[in-house]
């Protein structure tokens, strides 16, 4: 089986609009269950920004740069990881928002620096990457490196 990448918006004044369409995109075509059914036959997919938030529970994690300029009203993603929601582009300034989602969407966040990715292959997971990732949940927030579990 091959290899798929999905990437992320354009600049940063772009990036919001580019990947709610993106993302509205892949799911009101019915590409997310075609990319479920690749990814659950043992194909390989890389995501970049919105490509990564895509397979998170939620997509708003991305809302903090931008307003909806779009007008997406549907914001829930493939939900590939649980009930987990990935922040990419993560800062340590990021801390008081991201708790914020977790409260009002009911949803975990894996938060991912620019220097991290994670890799999820069934029941394995790791971080790569010369930062950690951290796991924020109603009940705090978690540093992850190495193997891990959600």
């Amino acid at each position: 089986m091959g290899k798929l990448f999905l990437s992320g918006g354009g600049s940063e004044d772009q990036t919001i609009a580019i990947d709610r369409i993106f993302v509205s995109g892949i799911m009101e075509s019915k590409f997310d269950e075609v990319l479920k059914g690749y990814v659950d036959g043992g194909g390989v997919v890389y995501g970049g920004s919105a490509g990564a938030i895509i397979f998170g529970n939620n997509i708003l994690t991305s809302a903090h740069l931008d307003i909806n300029t779009v007008e997406v009203e549907d914001f829930k993603g493939m939900g590939m990881i649980g009930n987990y929601s990935v922040w990419c582009h993560f800062k340590k300034n990021n801390d008081r928002l991201i708790n914020r989602f977790v409260a009002e969407y009911d949803s975990s966040v894996i938060a991912l620096p620019e220097e991290t990715a994670i890799f999820i292959d069934g029941s394995e997971k790791k971080v790569i990457g010369t930062e950690p990732a951290y796991i924020f949940t109603n009940k705090g927030i978690k540093s992850i490196t190495g193997n891990f579990s959600l």
